[in-house]
C-alpha cells in the first residue's frame, strides 16, 4: 500500500569501559603519597609518588598483566548509571590532611571521576573500591 519511508532507529553499541583508576593522596605527608592503579583490559599500572624528595624516593611505576576473568569482575562491579549519578566531589578530600580518594573510569562515552574523603567511600562505590584495592596490594 502507498509508499511510507521506512524509519530508522538510532541503535548506539553499548557504552565499554576503557579503564578504572582507583587512587588515593595525602597533601602534607612525607615518602609516597600518591597511589594509584590503573585497570585496563589485560594490563594493571600501579604508580606511587612523592611530593617532596623525588630524588629519595623517585615515582615508582610497575605494570603487571591483568587476567580476563579479573578485569570482567572488575567491570561488573560498577553500575555506571549509578556511578553518573554521583558528583565529582564528595564531602572536603583532603581537608585537614585527612586524604583523598578517587575512581576515575573511562568510557567510549565520556570519562567521570569522584573524589571522596580517604576512608569514607560513597556506598554506591564499596564494591569497585574493595575490589580494586585488593588487586593493589
Amino acid at each position: 500500500c502507498g509508499n511510507h519511508p521506512e524509519k530508522t532507529i538510532d541503535v548506539k553499541p553499548a557504552e565499554e569501559i576503557i579503564y578504572i583508576s582507583s587512587g588515593s593522596q595525602f597533601g602534607m605527608c612525607v615518602g609516597y603519597c600518591y597511589h594509584e592503579s590503573l585497570f585496563e583490559k589485560r594490563t594493571q599500572t600501579n604508580i606511587e609518588r612523592s611530593w617532596s624528595d623525588t630524588v629519595a624516593n623517585p615515582e615508582k611505576i610497575s605494570n603487571t598483566n591483568l587476567p580476563d576473568a579479573t578485569w570482567e569482575k572488575l567491570k561488573k562491579s560498577v553500575k555506571l548509571e549509578e556511578f553518573y549519578k554521583l558528583p565529582e566531589v564528595i564531602g572536603c578530600p583532603d581537608c585537614a590532611d585527612g586524604g583523598a580518594g578517587w575512581i576515575e573510569i573511562k568510557t567510549t562515552e565520556k570519562t567521570h571521576r569522584v573524589t571522596f574523603e580517604y576512608g569514607n567511600v560513597p556506598k554506591e562505590l564499596e564494591t569497585l573500591v574493595g575490589e580494586a584495592k585488593a588487586l593493589s596490594k
